[in-house]
């Protein structure tokens, strides 16, 4: 036991026999998103901190000529294959095998200059495998089947036009079932599909522009296979019959489109669409733009019924509805180098078990969620993807589906930047998210939401500028590992009063490896319930917000038993950590909190540590608490038990209020016990208090192997018939104005929880 007089020891270092408290690793950064080589015309946009994906300049379609259009990476119209020229016919035509058309020419020709035919079907039927038929300009009104190894050129495509006046679903005007058959330079148009491709061909289409054709524009079916480049199908109607569908292009069964500098536009229900086992659509720079509305459906494109989609430079924009949608099992679709933007609903919807890959991508500007991906076995994968400006989430992943992003960045989106959320239902899986080096940014709603079951693994993340919360994991089925986390800027959401950085409710598990929460509001990281593990953790300069009293580091409440190694807090509101309600229990090893300022919107109340209320119980195993406010250490109510070890407090400061508005009330406590809670401490330090080393309110306290130095009083003891042996037998008091002291001295106030979200 120390003796009643006090001195002056200048001794501030970390005493002698306790064990200092290691440091928490800070965390790693996110790699940066790779833009890899952009296509023609495309340039980068602004990522993060550098370089985001490739895009071509946004643009409104402008009021193109009959045989222009806006190419992807193009800024200005183009013309669809070559001028017409003076000649009647193309120019650069082979030097034999050539038969020559001319519409309206009279019956009896031959085929050639002098005695063209006159109708296509005609050339058609007299040539030779490899010959070319030539079309004059002009319009020919007539059905098309071309089974053999033919090239059908136009003069060009603004004055060579086929079509066929009488109305059909089951035909269209021109249909290739031959090995090899090949269209170039002209036009197709009619109150029935424009061009279908079946049976075994394998066709080719050249500067072909199919425009104003009933059903669907383009059809490729069962093994009939069609290459094409400069192809165009835009304003297709609904059927002339029973005004169904409209679509651009349509494949079904197995068929395959191999599609390079193309623009589908303007069609009526989906730009295109791929159905079936063994069907494949392959793209290169390709752009579907303007669906027209019909009913719920006016989409750019999609994949269903086990079809696949292959694609580079792809262009998604200015959609009624969906971008792109992959639906059923063995339905998929891979993008590089992909631009959605502007699509009126979901940029991107995949659902039923069918899959999705973008590397490389831009969703910007939709109406909607970026992402949506529902129903068992269902999946994406995302790759240097930038999601911004969406009227939604950036992405929803929901019943039992699947997502997995490798770098990405989200950006200024009006909800939620990502969402996982259930399974699909009892006994199914959870839905599921793994995501890596990603950037979430200033977007209008929470940087991640887990909930109702869902799991999120997360790995080197930046979430800065969010609102709300940065991260909420809730619900008890829900769980999260978090590693490599910086969370900062959180703000307060306009219908509520946070600006979290981390909340854990209603029992989620979460596992967090280094994380570092910094200039978030009200509390930085809340874990309600459950059973938390937290290693590694920096939590710095947590805000009020103006509807706060508080700006609290970390708060542990609702039953959780949370485990948390090497935390540090610095310049915290309020309280820095705080562990209340019955049941709660936490242990903390290597604890370091410091620079704790009051809170409150008249007085600045607090300034503690460490609060422990309300029948809580924490072990705290080696911490440093310096310059913290009122009482460093409190503990607060019946059933409420804090045991310490390795512990040092220093430099216990008077609210900064104390000179003036709240003189006589301002604390400088080391450790203080409340109301019937019971302190326990083994191997401390207890120093530089502005008011009393430790201090008994009505609670209970054991100390052990300890001392008590450099404070007016060394122990406040208003615990009535408190035994001081308890206090002093193992303790050595130095260096104090008086050691022991009975006084009525005011006592810190409990610290109230924070709401659960």
């Amino acid at each position: 036991m120390g003796t009643p007089d006090g001195g002056g020891s200048a001794d501030a270092g970390l005493p002698r026999g306790i064990a200092a408290p290691a440091s928490p690793a800070l965390p790693m950064p996110p790699a940066p998103l790779d833009p890899g080589a952009c296509p023609e015309g495309w340039t980068t946009v602004d990522g993060a901190d550098g370089p985001g994906p490739c895009a071509p300049l946004d643009l409104a379609a402008p009021s193109c000529g009959a045989d222009e259009a806006l190419f992807p990476g193009e800024t200005t119209c183009r013309r669809v294959g070559a001028a017409c020229s003076a000649d009647e016919w193309a120019e650069a035509l082979p030097a034999t095998g050539v038969l020559y058309v001319r519409a309206g020419a009279g019956p009896g020709g031959s085929g050639t200059r002098a005695a063209p035919f006159g109708r296509i079907r005609d050339a058609v039927a007299a040539a030779a495998a490899g010959d070319t038929v030539a079309l004059g300009r002009g319009a020919y009104d007539e059905v098309l089947t071309v089974r053999s190894n033919v090239t059908l050129r136009g003069a060009c495509v603004a004055e060579t036009i086929l079509s066929f006046s009488i109305a059909s679903d089951g035909a269209g005007v021109v249909q290739l079932t031959g090995s090899t058959p090949r269209l170039e330079n002209l036009t197709i148009t009619g109150p029935r599909p424009g061009l279908l491709v079946e049976g075994g061909a394998d066709a080719q289409l050249e500067d072909v522009l199919i425009d104003g054709a009933s059903l669907y524009g383009l059809g490729v079916f069962g093994s009939g296979r069609l290459t094409a480049q400069n192809l165009v199908v835009r304003n297709t109607h609904g059927s002339a019959l029973d005004g169904s569908s409209g679509r651009g292009i349509t494949l079904e069964s197995g068929g395959t489109l191999v599609l390079a500098q193309a623009v589908v536009e303007r069609n009526r229900e989906t730009g295109a669409l791929a159905v079936g086992d063994g069907t494949l659509m392959r793209l290169t720079n390709v752009v579907f733009r303007e669906t027209r509305a019909f009913g719920p459906e006016s989409d750019g494109f999609g994949a269903a019924f086990g079809a696949r989609v292959e694609g580079t430079g792809v262009l998604v924009e200015r959609n009624p509805g969906i971008g792109v949608y992959v639906d059923d099992e063995g339905s998929t679709v891979e993008l590089t180098h992909a631009v959605f933007r502007h699509n009126a609903l979901t940029q991107v919807q995949v659902g039923l078990a069918g899959a999705l890959r973008i590397s490389r991508g831009l969703l910007t500007a939709g109406g909607e969620d970026a992402f949506l991906v529902g129903g068992t076995g269902s999946q994406i994968l995302l790759e240097h993807v930038l999601v911004s400006e969406q009227a939604g989430r950036g992405i929803n992943i929901q019943d039992s589906a699947s997502a997995e992003i490798r770098r990405a960045l989200f950006r200024g989106n009006d909800g939620t930047a990502l969402r996982v959320a259930g399974p699909e239902g009892p006994g199914a899986p959870a839905a599921s998210l793994v995501a890596g080096d990603v950037v979430v940014a200033s977007n209008a709603g929470r940087g991640l939401l887990v909930q109702d079951g869902g799991a999120a693994t997360m790995t080197r993340a930046l979430l800065d500028d969010n609102e709300g919360t940065g991260v909420s994991v809730l619900s008890p089925d829900s769980t999260a590992t978090l590693e490599d986390l910086v969370i900062q800027n959180t703000r307060r959401a306009p219908a509520d009063q946070y600006g979290r950085g981390l909340e854990v409710g209603d029992g989620a598990q979460v596992a967090v490896t280094r994380m570092l929460l910094e200039r978030n509001r009200e509390v930085a990281a809340l874990l309600h319930a459950g059973a938390p593990t937290l290693s590694d953790v920096t939590i710095r300069d947590t805000q009020i917000d103006g509807l706060q009293s508080t700006g609290r580091g970390l708060e542990i409440q609702g039953g959780a038993e949370a485990m948390v190694e090497r935390l540090e807090i610095t310049d915290a509101r309020g309280t820095a950590l705080l562990v209340t309600g019955e049941g709660t229990r936490a242990t903390l090893v290597d604890l370091r909190l410091t620079d704790t300022e009051g809170a409150g919107p008249i007085l600045p109340l607090g300034g503690h540590a460490l609060t422990v209320n309300a029948g809580a119980t924490a072990q705290i195993t080696r911490a440093l608490l310096e310059r913290n406010r009122e009482a460093t250490v409190a503990a607060f109510g019946d059933g409420t038990v804090l045991t310490l070890e390795d512990l040092v407090a220093r430099h216990n400061l008077e609210r900064s209020c104390a000179a003036d508005r709240c003189m006589g009330f301002g604390g400088g406590i080391g450790v203080g016990t409340y109301m019937g809670a019971h302190v326990q401490a083994h191997r401390f330090s207890i120093s530089d208090g502005a008011l009393c080393g430790v201090q008994l309110g009505g609670g209970l306290m054991d100390l052990l192997d300890g001392e008590i130095v450099r404070n007016p009083i060394g122990a406040n003891v208003q615990t009535e018939g408190f035994d001081y042996a308890r206090i002093t037998e193992d303790v050595e008091f130095r260096d104090n104005d008086r050691n022991v002291d009975a006084m009525m001295l005011p006592l810190p106030e409990a610290v109230a929880p924070a709401p659960e979200m």
